[in-house]
């Protein structure tokens, strides 16, 4: 349920977020060890495509760990608890003011704008105060392997490759669901404006580099180096 802030998450969509971290690092591993297998048979054209496909999936990740120390996990308040609270605030505001008097316009604008001297003043170190350092939420970092290099040829390579986008797609989509369903407007923008629209684009680069592959492979293994050398230095 929404929770009136868009620095509030849920602990549900914070956990299914950090796991999401943690697969796109995989995802950075796994065409790490793809390059290493296309440099060790002299494929520059499809160590290269996969070398720049790995640091994509880590830039992935590291978004979504970004993502994640903007917000705050609140499981105390629901989206129509707040409402109740901000409603109760703002007729304090519009009743009377502490001398018992109607507030004026002037004076339910005072409510609203910060006070920016007492800002600066509380927001200077108090002596004799015990210092703590603000703690990280709850990120866990936690990337499975192993990341082999032994593959029997490149279609082995790019069919892997294409399971593993299918799948992430499906995860992104898993969150999606749970974004609409707790009402997280900010998760779901970050997935439709960039993660959404980026698994569509790397779907379709690893299924024709696949089909091709495919194709040529059907000649002879030897004419595998034709294709190495015609695919672009990125992805996508």
């Amino acid at each position: 349920m929404w929770r009136g802030s868009s620095t509030a998450i849920s602990r549900r969509i914070f956990k299914l977020l950090n796991d999401q971290g943690n697969r796109e690092f995989e995802n950075s591993l796994t065409y790490t060890a793809f390059s290493h297998w296309f440099d060790y048979n002299e494929l520059p054209g499809s160590a290269s495509w996969c070398k720049t496909q790995a640091q994509e999936e880590r830039g992935h990740a590291l978004k979504i760990l970004e993502h994640l120390t903007s917000r705050r996990i609140e499981d105390d308040v629901t989206g129509s608890e707040w409402e109740a609270q901000e409603a109760e605030r703002l007729q304090n505001v519009r009743g009377t003011n502490s001398n018992g008097d109607v507030p004026t316009e002037s004076s339910e604008a005072s409510e609203r704008e910060p006070d920016l001297g007492k800002l600066r003043s509380e927001a200077a170190p108090q002596k004799g105060k015990t210092f703590h350092w603000e703690q990280v939420p709850n990120i866990v970092l936690d990337v499975k392997g192993p990341f082999t290099t032994t593959f029997s040829d490149p279609i082995a390579i790019w069919r892997k490759a294409l399971e593993q986008e299918r799948y992430n797609s499906r995860k992104i989509f898993q969150i999606m669901a749970a974004a609409r369903e707790t009402q997280d407007y900010v998760t779901e923008s970050l997935l439709m404006s960039y993660y959404i629209p980026e698994q569509l684009g790397e779907e379709n680069a690893v299924e024709e580099v696949l089909s091709n592959t495919l194709l040529v492979m059907k000649r002879g293994p030897e004419f595998y180096y034709e294709l190495d050398r015609s695919l672009p230095s990125k992805p996508h």
